[in-house]
């Protein structure tokens, strides 16, 4: 079964906030790393390691939040934001841009699936990603269509 998406775009703010969660999913043991380091420095009191603790944490959020905000803003990643269209079916992931171009990925180089509030992530690398946004298939054949490829695909 083929399902076919109605147009969208991905927005910078968006991408900007998918940026921010996939980072800290990523990274999270950095915030394990600093409490241990952080704890080191018990001794010169509860408080100041504490402080010390939310100094550093407040430190790396502030860098991430700057590296993602300038990989959401960095010009070569048009293709990224530019409106169209998808297909699905069991063997491929088709995106058909305005321009009359499009880019084709076998479903079998699909490594993970990650299925958020509002949208999917279709991962065929560690950090490159399809996103296909929930409210982009309308009709419920087509959502329902899509679960049953993930389940098939072994993504749910």
């Amino acid at each position: 079964m083929r399902i076919k998406t109605n147009e969208f775009y991905l927005a910078k703010s968006d991408y900007f906030m998918i940026l921010i969660g996939l980072t800290l999913r990523q990274r999270w043991f950095v915030f394990i790393f600093l409490l241990l380091f952080c704890s080191l420095g018990i001794d010169a009191g509860f408080f100041s390691a504490l402080l010390l603790f939310i100094l550093l944490c407040t430190v790396y959020f502030i860098y991430l939040i700057s590296i993602s905000w300038i990989q959401s803003n960095q010009k070569s990643d048009a293709i990224l934001f530019a409106p169209r269209t998808c297909e699905l079916d069991p063997d491929f992931i088709t995106s058909n841009f305005k321009d009359g171009s499009s880019i084709k990925i076998k479903f079998d180089y699909i490594k993970r699936c990650i299925k958020q509030k509002m949208y999917y992530l279709f991962f065929y690398s560690k950090i490159q990603f399809i996103y296909l946004p929930l409210n982009s298939i309308s009709e419920p054949k087509d959502k329902e269509a899509l679960n049953m490829l993930l389940k098939v695909k072994s993504f749910k």
